[in-house]
């Protein structure tokens, strides 16, 4: 364009900029077609002009790429692009612009000012507002896995990976079951599930012997046996006493069913899914039952949020997820995490706290944190659970 209006005067590309308010005119038209404002602010009159008189854009398009000699001798160098100061343009997208303003030279055309920002938006690199996929490693495998997934993901599948059982808590529709899947799916392991509810027996997970004598399975057999992820869905909707007979199975090597004693796969583990804690029924969800405590002992618990950018991702939405760290706290070796779950039990036992913190704390925390899970998760997930933030302070954490 040949001319440019500040506060409603209009001035030629083809005139001197003089006195101050042309000062100003210069400046504002330098930023308005993508000049960083730092830049800009300290260029003297002599320099609004250059710019201002050059009509093939080429010294403008020196402010909006920013140092431009320094990019060109980049340009030529395979490394990695590196980004420019304040315009958020790495070499290869500077160039790119740069490309296209040379072809405005030579009074063959003239570069639109809209044209420059829209370059800018075009290939200056946007900040995703999550992560697409996933890539997990342990010492033997480095595992993968596409798509967007719950922010809390990376949390179950360390767990998952260190075979630890999880509760995983958290209210309706938040993505529980789908989680898990997807999970057991990363590490390359089947999964089998059932869901509980008040008529639900111990032969829906031990399964029975027939009239004929013949052994009918469960799927929790199924998983038990040839370690797949067994999911537990609805879990504290279920009888605490038929649950109470997965005790042996999620603690001990072995397991007794109607028809034979079965040892363990070292791959199996299981997920609970529950809307509470285990503590029995809440005013939302008043079907709940309370689970005993040995069972839940036998857990790490999770306690998942909505995903909010999740949900907005299904129709279309861009949105962020909740922030989250799987090494929050800082990474406790074995001899620092068992120190600390001996103090607390210690704690709980001088203020009549009502917390099971028993050996299993410090086996599965020292498991989950090898696999860089840190010093918060394992407190809330292992020792604090469902206490009380006034239970859980006198417990010295």
């Amino acid at each position: 364009m040949n001319t440019f209006t500040y506060n409603e005067t209009s001035y030629s590309r083809f005139e001197l900029l003089k006195g101050l308010e042309a000062r100003k005119a210069g400046r504002a038209w330098a930023k308005h077609v993508g000049a960083a404002s730092t830049t800009v602010d300290a260029l003297t009159m002599d320099d609004l002009n250059a710019i201002w008189l050059d009509t093939t854009n080429a010294l403008i398009a020196d402010l909006v790429v920013g140092k431009l000699p320094a990019l060109q001798a980049q340009a030529d160098k395979p490394a990695k692009p590196v980004k420019v100061q304040d315009d958020g343009l790495n070499v290869d997208d500077a160039m790119t612009i740069l490309s296209i303003l040379n072809k405005a030279k030579g009074g063959k055309a003239e570069l639109d000012e809209a044209r420059v920002l829209e370059l800018i938006a075009e290939h200056a690199p946007k900040a995703e507002p999550y992560v697409k996929g996933y890539e997990f490693k342990t010492e033997a495998t480095t595992y993968r896995t596409e798509g967007r997934q719950h922010a809390y993901f990376p949390l179950v599948v360390a767990a998952l990976a260190a075979r630890q059982h999880v509760w995983l808590v958290g209210p309706a529709g938040g993505g529980k079951t789908t989680l898990v899947s997807k999970a057991a799916e990363t590490l390359g392991l089947q999964h089998r599930a059932i869901s509980v509810c008040g008529q639900t027996t111990k032969t829906d997970l031990l399964g029975f012997i027939d009239a004929h004598g013949v052994y009918r399975g469960t799927a929790f057999r199924e998983a038990f046996e040839h370690g797949f992820v067994f999911l537990l869905d609805e879990a504290d909707n279920g009888n605490a006493n038929v649950l109470a007979v997965l005790n042996a199975a999620l603690a001990n090597g072995e397991m007794t069913f109607p028809d034979k004693t079965v040892k363990r796969h070292p791959d199996f583990v299981t997920v609970a899914c529950a809307n509470t804690y285990g503590g029995g029924a809440t005013s939302q969800y008043v079907g709940r039952n309370p689970i005993d405590a040995a069972t839940l002992d036998r857990f790490f618990f999770i306690q998942l949020p909505y995903d909010e950018g999740l949900e907005a991702s299904f129709v279309g939405l861009n949105v962020p997820s909740p922030d989250f760290n799987l090494s929050d706290g800082g990474f406790m070796d074995a001899g620092a995490w068992f120190s600390l779950v001996t103090t607390v039990r210690e704690n709980a036992d001088k203020n009549a706290i009502k917390a099971v913190i028993s050996p299993r704390a410090t086996i599965a925390g020292a498991k989950l944190a090898a696999l860089g899970v840190g010093k918060a998760w394992l407190v809330k997930g292992l020792v604090v659970k469902s206490l009380d933030s006034v239970s859980a302070g006198k417990l010295g954490i």
